[in-house]
């Protein structure tokens, strides 16, 4: 009766020939990225990897799934799949939750990405890379190619991304093409009121706890005349933002070029990285160590 009943979940589960993923720990640029992919691949189902929750708009992320309809790695069987699809990433190791197709005879890969090249990237057929803002920009600009046009929904999680991933146009990364994706992305009715409530960068009793924390631990080392500051917390539970925590202390300490922050949640490290000399020092490269990665000027990695 078990094995019966094996067989039975199993012929109930998706069988899809073309997938549609992005890195765990999804930010909002790999998820939006995914639905814009998905107006490019309309035959491929979008798989989900984790995420991290954002105080606040936890509702908006459950509706994603609804909306967009993401199917989860368990409702799928990806030994048919042919094509896999990634976005905002190319490394092999960052999409574990769509392993099981990586080994599939002939597969084809297609990849969308803003990160920098690596000795982990998948081996595909097609790639579209450029180092602007954001993974999203980058589809944007290649629907204003084609002639797509998005709906309400889809222009507000496309600008949703472009946003989170420029921090809404300061970061020294985004790129005149940033700002012309966005305004495309108005013009069909993005909505800037939902953009608004989910960047709220408001913080919560807990975060203002753990800046104190991060600030009082705080180290200034001279490494080969840089100033690089280390910051190294332990935490009984999982706290959001912890990268926009490590951006803010990084804009108080005017002097210091390069920021190492550290917080023990659980069973893991967290680790954040930023850089003022991305040409000197590439922190990419030295979270890639720790098996993760970003951009020389900014990085992260999580360590078991």
């Amino acid at each position: 009766v078990m094995t019966e009943s094996k067989k039975l979940r199993s012929q109930e589960r998706l069988a899809p020939e073309v997938i549609i993923t992005s890195h765990v720990n999804a930010d909002f640029d790999a998820l939006a990225s995914m639905v814009a992919a998905k107006m490019l691949y309309p035959e491929a189902e979008i798989i989900a990897p984790s995420y991290r929750e954002k105080t606040g708009v936890n509702y908006f992320l459950d509706s994603l799934a609804y909306i967009f309809n993401f199917r989860q790695p368990k409702e799928c069987d990806f030994s048919k799949v042919k094509l896999l699809v990634v976005t905002d990433t190319r490394q092999r190791g960052r999409i574990p939750q769509v392993a099981e197709a990586l080994n599939n005879p002939g597969l084809r890969i297609h990849c969308y990405d803003h990160h920098p090249n690596s000795d982990d990237d998948l081996p595909a057929e097609h790639s579209l890379v450029k180092e602007w803002g954001s993974t999203t920009t980058i589809l944007t600009h290649l629907f204003k190619e084609k002639g797509l046009f998005p709906s309400m929904d889809e222009a507000t999680m496309l600008g949703l991304g472009i946003y989170e991933d420029t921090g809404s146009f300061t970061y020294d990364s985004t790129t005149v093409h940033d700002f012309t994706a966005a305004a495309w992305l108005r013009e069909h009715l993005m909505d800037l009121s939902i953009i608004k409530d989910v960047m709220s960068t408001t913080l919560t009793s807990e975060q203002v706890q753990l800046l104190n924390k991060m600030i009082e631990s705080a180290v200034t080392h001279e490494v080969h005349g840089i100033s690089i500051v280390t910051t190294a917390v332990i935490l009984d539970e999982y706290v959001d933002d912890f990268a926009v925590l490590t951006h803010q202390i990084f804009d108080m300490e005017k002097e210091a070029k390069v920021i190492f922050a550290l917080a023990q949640m659980g069973d893991r490290v967290q680790v954040v990285a930023r850089s003022r000399i991305p040409e000197k020092i590439n922190v990419s490269v030295i979270c890639a160590s720790f098996g993760g990665g970003g951009h020389s000027y900014a990085a992260a990695a999580s360590v078991k």
